[in-house]
């Protein structure tokens, strides 16, 4: 495992944060190790943010009865737990996040955390960029819904996640995370035997292929230029 300097500065490059600052980062904060399925919980209003050093997780939310319904996949280098610790609104819901693979995340204390962004003008932004990214993809999911078939969704969702966190090797793009196919018709709004017979004709198609529940797409321009 390295240490959290290690960690730091693979994320903040020398140009952007002088050591001194990442020393600083580094002494108010705390490493945290997840093992797979392990989780955490947050809800507003909450204390902490946290950051992904390495691994992937996903953020569900969670109802009154317990029930559980997958919103997000994060990687490497990404927060989470920054809007509920902005935030003055009181615990409407809470959030769960489940550890996809052995995860190490970085966790701030709110004033730690609010420190830096003032006093950080690139983290700030690297923040911020992550904020409106995440309601750019909230909002391309909404209008998904109302104008895309399942189809569509579906094969918009693969090349997001390709471009997102897959890793190319000879032009075939293998999808990190592994999800199963009903955290997929989570991320889609649709069910999982559509979303298996969906990714079956997929395969069949020649687009991706699916081993051991990783998924590899291996024609990603029919995925982006389909429509029906």
């Amino acid at each position: 495992m390295h240490s959290k300097f290690w960690y730091l500065r693979n994320f903040f490059p020398a140009d952007t944060v002088d050591d001194a600052s990442l020393v600083e980062m580094e002494r108010v904060t705390s490493m945290k190790i997840l093992e797979r399925h392990e989780f955490i919980t947050f809800s507003y209003p909450e204390d902490v943010v946290y950051m992904i050093k390495q691994g992937f997780l996903k953020i569900s939310r969670l109802n009154d009865a317990g029930e559980e319904m997958l919103v997000e996949i994060l990687g490497p280098g990404e927060y989470f737990g920054e809007l509920p610790a902005m935030s003055a609104r009181k615990g409407e819901y809470s959030e769960l996040a489940t550890a996809v693979s052995d995860v190490a995340i970085c966790v701030f204390r709110k004033k730690s955390f609010e420190h830096l962004l003032i006093t950080n003008p690139y983290i700030g932004f690297q923040v911020l960029k992550q904020t409106h990214s995440r309601l750019h993809v909230i909002e391309e999911r909404v209008s998904d819904l109302a104008f895309k078939t399942v189809r569509e969704r579906l094969a918009n969702l693969l090349v997001r996640l390709a471009n997102q966190f897959g890793t190319e090797q000879e032009g075939i793009i293998c999808i990190q995370p592994k999800l199963t196919h009903q955290e997929v018709a989570y991320l889609i709004a649709s069910t999982r035997p559509t979303v298996t017979a969906l990714l079956n004709e997929f395969r069949d198609a020649g687009w991706i292929d699916i081993q051991h529940k990783q998924i590899f797409v291996c024609n990603a321009q029919a995925l982006e230029h389909y429509h029906e």
